[in-house]
């Protein structure tokens, strides 16, 4: 949605509308004034973005939230990882104990 806002709202409006506007405006207006109003609109894009990336986004709420995922993801590998070696541990356990029995009489 973010980049449709952006998009429709202040890319188009500023590249096509700001030619159009400086077309008519001008009366004629020459290509080295489109490029420079090209020009003036990408920096006013970039202003734009840089100051919803940095100054409206939350970025301390955005990383709890990854951690708290990551924490859960790794809980939930723990957990199953335990109870496959538990399961192995008991299979083991078992395979040794009468194993050793027989190696003590050499």
């Amino acid at each position: 949605i973010l980049a449709t806002l952006l998009s429709f709202g202040l890319e188009l409006p500023l590249s096509i509308g700001g030619v159009a506007i400086y077309i008519v405006w001008m009366g004629h207006g020459t290509l080295v004034g489109v490029y420079w109003w090209q020009a003036i609109a990408a920096a006013i894009e970039i202003v734009v973005v840089a100051y919803i990336l940095f100054y409206k986004s939350d970025w301390h709420q955005c990383a709890v939230e990854a951690q708290l995922r990551n924490e859960a993801h790794t809980n939930e590998n723990e957990n199953n990882n335990n109870a496959n070696v538990e399961a192995l541990l008991g299979d083991d356990d078992n395979s040794n104990s009468s194993s050793t029995g027989g190696d003590s009489s050499n």
